[in-house]
């Protein structure tokens, strides 16, 4: 039987795994803005995205996360940047700015990249 440490990693490794794997969909954002030039669909992904890997995802992650080191603080400035990015995008969107919702995409990729190698801490 794992010890509770031993449990808490595990759950801290997968919480990592978990954004990592949803930040991948912000490829399908990338091709709703740029290619598809689907503004209203792209305003809605970025609410759910939001949602889903902010929330459901970071959000609870960061309440596992130690606080030594500042870990933990820092974790919940990054994940509440990444709202801040997205609200930005969905503004872009709904101008239909693409230069703008490109530095904000780029941006909330750069952001997320960083909070994942919080990992490594």
């Amino acid at each position: 039987q794992q010890s509770r440490v031993e449990q808490k990693a595990a759950r801290i490794r997968k919480g990592f795994e978990a954004t990592r794997e949803g930040a991948k969909q912000l490829d399908d954002l990338e091709k709703m803005l740029f290619q598809d030039k689907n503004y209203a669909d792209a305003r809605t992904f970025t609410r759910l995205f939001n949602n889903f890997e902010q929330r459901s995802i970071m959000q609870k992650l960061n309440e596992l996360l130690p606080s030594q080191n500042k870990v933990k603080e820092q974790a919940e400035d990054m994940s509440k940047e990444v709202t801040n990015i997205l609200k930005r995008l969905d503004k872009a969107a709904k101008k239909q700015d693409e230069q703008a919702a490109r530095l904000e995409l780029d941006n909330c990729r750069a952001l997320i990249r960083k909070y994942l190698e919080l990992e490594e801490l």
